[in-house]
């Protein structure tokens, strides 16, 4: 929001993000130009595989299917981004997977058949979902724990700690789940293989699957990009089936700069700054 003021008070030219609230009304500020499309991120809500009900597939399962995603980009980014079935974003052209996947639909019915079968169908205790601070990320999970308690009759809660202490609380390996996300600028891997595969140094929530594993090592030395994303959609194939994590959803970015700013090309993981020999102002 600082950024947006001093934008529009005329002490900067350009800024690369703003509170997603504010804009459809920046969009219809003539003096301002303001670029967006969806971007290179992903969020989603880690699950601690280590830890029960998370160590059942069935109970997994359900509270997948027990929020509707749609609903959270509406809420939470006020529209500013897509749906996520996936940890590979859209702006990922050759590796997204388009079609949506069923897990990662929104269905009361399937979610509640699933529940009944999982040996936690009567789980009564308290499940906290980590965050940080008073912004969307906590919006996120108010919307996700409602939403799943009131499709599943659980006790999702939500607990806010400080950034750092939630970092390291997940490489700890001490939550039970957390909202989380990634910004990676150019490789699936950094994805599917980092979060996914079992030795990945983002995958701090003890899932393990071994053929997730060796679709990533051959897809790491496939050189053919379409074959290459055709490996990764079948990990993150398996791992969405498995409930490995419940994807939300991916945010756009945005730029905002002033009429006078030309020669400006968005890119969709946030960065401009390689990019201001060819940027003019006037």
């Amino acid at each position: 929001s600082s950024g947006v003021t001093a934008l529009k008070g005329g002490q900067i030219d350009l800024t690369s993000t703003a509170p997603f609230a504010y804009i459809p009304i920046l969009e219809q500020d003539k003096t301002l130009k303001v670029l967006k499309q969806p971007g290179m991120n992903c969020r989603f809500i880690s699950i601690n595989h280590r830890k029960a009900p998370f160590d059942d597939v069935h109970f997994r399962r359900a509270v997948s299917m027990a929020f509707d995603r749609s609903a959270m980009v509406k809420v939470v980014l006020f529209g500013e981004g897509v749906p996520s079935h996936g940890l590979i974003p859209p702006s990922l052209t050759y590796a997204y997977e388009t079609k949506v996947r069923e897990l990662a639909k929104f269905n009361a019915t399937a979610a509640k058949a699933e529940l009944a079968k999982s040996k936690y169908a009567s789980y009564a205790n308290e499940i906290p979902v980590l965050c940080w601070g008073s912004s969307w990320w906590k919006r996120t999970v108010e919307v996700f724990a409602l939403q799943v308690n009131q499709t599943l009759g659980t006790k999702f809660t939500v607990e806010v700690n400080e950034a750092n202490t939630v970092y390291a609380r997940q490489k700890s390996g001490d939550f039970m789940a957390s909202v989380w996300g990634w910004l990676g600028p150019i490789d699936p891997d950094e994805y599917v293989g980092e979060i996914l595969s079992t030795k990945g140094w983002r995958n701090f929530y003890g899932y393990s699957n071994a053929k997730v594993d060796a679709l990533c090592e051959q897809a790491r030395a496939e050189l053919d990009l379409a074959k290459r994303g055709a490996l990764y959609k079948q990990a993150e194939d398996i791992a969405v089936d498995e409930a490995a994590f419940f994807p939300a959803f991916c945010s756009n970015i945005h730029n905002l700069m002033t009429t006078k700013v030309s020669g400006f090309t968005q890119l969709p993981y946030s960065n401009f700054g390689d990019q201001f020999a060819s940027i003019k102002l006037g």
